[in-house]
């Protein structure tokens, strides 16, 4: 197992995506459905 911080957050979610798309299209898939932003600077 992984250890992760008690200060991490991390989201889980379920439903279907096409893992064929980079990384940007996937970031804005999430910003999309969930509202959550994916921005660098917000991360860590």
């Amino acid at each position: 197992m992984i250890p992760i911080p008690t200060s991490v957050r991390v989201w889980l979610a379920t439903g279907y995506t096409d893992m064929r798309r980079g990384f940007p299209s996937l970031a804005l898939q999430v910003q999309e459905v969930s509202g959550i932003s994916t921005n660098e600077t917000e991360l860590g």
